[in-house]
């Protein structure tokens, strides 16, 4: 199930065909170990339903529709922040942008703090305007993928902020996955692109060995490979690589550690 992507159900049927013993469950038998990846599998999928928001409905006209100025003095092209369709909630004190699946409906709304001192003030960075569930889908992809399967290769950043400064750099083929670890909708979505390489580039602090161990489903079928400054030459703290200018990440880029 976990390797697959199956169902329990799915599982049983396959194990019943590669053992020859079809569709007889008389060999099947139940243990506290299958009764729990039942009860984790269906967990799973209520958590992925949610409700595509009404397309007649323009969702952020609630929101200014201005610059945040911060990100333009950041480097990130202002065609870019149109783009993404960026907005202002100033009542949140919040950048705010759509969310979008992977069949390119709008879910939701997504906002940023503003606020450098979020943490002291008790507030959560990032907050989804409406439910999302499991993250199957990656930011950027609405934009991007179009030049994904033109390229045949994909570069994966935590951020969306991240991805817009890549698309300023001229690397249009760029998504956010939001965490530092993919999880496995979003490695099935990987997988069904057919690409010829897929780029982590995670911010600094993520562990070579944890991204290894991530992406060891994705090996056997495409080549990875990992953006990293690992003699710590150009990024502090928790930088992302690009973070430092185009001629820093282009030359990280290049520097790339291909493991599979």
């Amino acid at each position: 199930m976990d390797f697959e992507g199956y169902t329990y159900n799915q599982a049983v049927d396959y194990l019943l065909k590669i053992t020859g013993k079809d569709n007889d469950l008389s060999f099947v038998t139940s243990s506290s170990m299958v009764e729990f990846k039942k009860y984790s599998n269906t967990k799973e999928k209520v958590k992925l339903e949610r409700q595509t928001l009404d397309f007649k409905k323009d969702y952020l006209d609630k929101y200014c529709d201005e610059l945040p100025i911060e990100w333009v003095k950041e480097g990130i092209p202002i065609d870019e922040i149109k783009r993404y369709n960026i907005r202002i909630d100033k009542q949140n004190n919040r950048i705010v942008y759509p969310v979008y699946d992977n069949n390119d409906f709008m879910i939701g709304v997504k906002g940023r703090t503003r606020y450098d001192n979020y943490k002291e003030l008790g507030i959560p960075k990032y907050m989804n305007y409406y439910p999302i569930g499991t993250s199957n889908f990656f930011q950027g992809m609405h934009e991007n993928k179009k030049a994904i399967l033109k390229e045949k290769r994909v570069i994966i950043v935590e951020g969306l902020k991240s991805v817009m400064k890549l698309n300023g750099y001229g690397f249009g083929y760029a998504i956010a996955s939001e965490t530092c670890c993919l999880n496995n909708e979003q490695i099935k979505i990987l997988l069904s692109l057919h690409l010829d390489e897929i780029i982590i580039a995670y911010d600094k602090g993520v562990k070579i060995c944890d991204i290894i161990n991530n992406v060891k489903k994705l090996k056997p079928f495409v080549r990875v490979s990992i953006v990293n400054d690992k003699k710590d030459i150009y990024l502090k703290d928790k930088d992302a690589p690009v973070d430092r200018g185009i001629q820093v990440w282009k030359e990280l880029y290049e520097k790339r550690i291909f493991i599979g």
